[in-house]
């Protein structure tokens, strides 16, 4: 008899789940808009402009820790003719954009760059974001990295971050002051990334919606799957009825979305799961299956479900570990978006005697 390579030696038996479960359903919620995410959620007013890679005034980019930075390449340019160039730093390069005066965050609400990803980035590749304050030398802000609000994967094509305050711990009210935003390559798997950075600003109106569901504390969820349903008018069907009449690159009508929706997991408060979602495409790539399409002519309605069928996604009850999905674009053009969690609830074990 053959044997797997790569298992240790021991007896095969039969199993069973390791703890009684009750099949539940968690929906994702937020509190002013309870379960409905066609939402606008797009920035309004002035920004503040951070750094486009000089080609007008804004904050100063310095390399703080290497030099692999250029502020003014002409390489790649989204807007203008330059934009900053981050050339595959070392592990520990660090750069800053300093404003050279104090900068009060509370009439912004997140910060917004468009970042083009040359090569190079890999899995472990991670870039950090911060608040800094250049006076007293201390990080002042939560560091966040910033392959947590791109598709690292998509190359060659300028895309779009949104960072929120509420992810950087920034108060929304209140006075909170500091003076640079520092970005540093934390880690690297490989050869370092090579990417530009341009139209990096801060912007004022919402700081993204934030849809959540979490478990009692103590209780685990075994999550099965995540259903996902969206509607909108839309005719949907194909003169011949061959297939469902679905544009790839959009969403049920919706032009592919610009910072995208952010379904991600929390453990402890740190992400651990995450993906930007900016097409049906998007959402058939990441595993997501067309369980339901259906239409009457006028509206169609999708049901997209995204299976764990041997390795549930575990929310272990506790403070910090929740599945969020974070909207930062306008989707009030939808009629539906929906979300909920299918598992099981780990119940108390009996005692036996």
């Amino acid at each position: 008899m053959l044997r797997k390579v790569n298992r240790p030696a021991g007896v095969v038996a039969y199993t069973e789940p390791w703890f009684d479960g009750l099949s539940d359903s968690f929906p994702l919620l937020n509190d002013t808009f309870g379960n409905q995410m066609n939402q606008n959620a797009t920035n309004a007013g002035s920004p503040q402009a951070i750094h486009d890679g000089t080609d007008s005034v804004a904050w100063t980019g310095t390399n703080v820790a290497g030099s692999s930075v250029t502020f003014d390449s002409t390489t790649q340019a989204d807007a203008g003719t330059k934009s900053v160039e981050v050339a595959a730093p070392s592990v520990g390069d660090v750069w800053q954009f300093a404003k050279g005066s104090t900068f009060v965050s509370t009439s912004y609400a997140a910060v917004t760059l468009r970042v083009y990803v040359d090569s190079g980035w890999g899995v472990g590749d991670e870039v950090s974001v911060y608040g800094y304050d250049t006076s007293l030398a201390s990080t002042l802000t939560n560091v966040v990295l910033l392959n947590d609000y791109i598709d690292t994967g998509l190359t060659g094509a300028w895309q779009s971050a949104l960072i929120p305050w509420v992810d950087l711990g920034i108060p929304t009210s209140g006075t909170f002051e500091f003076d640079a935003f520092r970005m540093e390559l934390v880690s690297k798997q490989g050869a370092a990334p090579t990417f530009y950075i341009d139209t990096f600003q801060a912007v004022t109106g919402t700081d993204a919606y934030a849809f959540v569901t979490d478990t009692p504390f103590g209780q685990e969820f075994h999550v099965h799957s995540i259903v996902v349903s969206i509607a909108d008018a839309l005719a949907g069907t194909l003169t011949d009825g061959t297939m469902p009449g679905l544009a790839y690159d959009d969403i049920l009508g919706v032009s592919t979305l610009n910072f995208g929706i952010k379904l991600r997991q929390r453990r402890n408060g740190v992400i651990v799961f995450n993906v930007v979602i900016r097409s049906i495409q998007d959402l058939l790539a990441m595993g997501f299956q067309l369980t339901n399409v259906m239409s009457d002519g006028t509206n169609t309605a999708v049901i997209a479900t995204l299976p764990f069928p041997t390795t549930p996604l575990i929310l272990a009850g506790g403070p910090g570990d929740r599945l969020e999905v974070l909207i930062s674009d306008d989707l009030s053009g939808l009629l539906e978006f929906k979300a909920l969690c299918r598992g099981a609830l780990q119940q108390p074990t009996a005692t036996v005697g």
